[in-house]
């Protein structure tokens, strides 16, 4: 019995390493495109969150955002929507928002082919 208690105390204690994150579950991005705008430049970034039901989000930064292990910005996005289907593969940036536009016959719709026009 104190082997066995001995041995669950262990692993308990270096399963909760201070020097591993502690996010349980990281969100996925992918940076979609970047643009320059007036001398800034804006990314767009699809983030899926959640474990079994999976939430996409769109996000506009200002600037190029970076992410630690758990997936979390360096950056604040300046725009966040939930998208659940795509009507359209081309945004624009109007005030800082993003709205989708007439979509590109070139490419089919999907998050791979979203991409900014000015």
């Amino acid at each position: 019995m104190k082997a066995l208690l001995l041995t669950a105390s262990l692993l308990i204690l270096l399963g909760c390493s201070p020097d591993q994150p502690d996010c349980y579950i990281a969100d996925a991005t992918k940076l979609l495109d970047t643009t320059k705008i007036d001398g800034v430049t804006y990314s767009l970034v699809l983030k899926v969150s959640g474990f079994s039901d999976k939430v996409n989000f769109l996000e506009l930064y200002k600037g190029v955002p970076e992410y630690d292990a758990c997936g979390r910005s360096t950056l604040e996005p300046i725009y966040s929507d939930v998208v659940d289907t795509l009507k359209s593969n081309v945004v624009r940036i109007e005030s800082d928002q993003i709205r989708f536009v007439e979509p590109s016959p070139k490419l089919p719709i999907s998050f791979e082919n979203l991409r900014f026009v000015k």
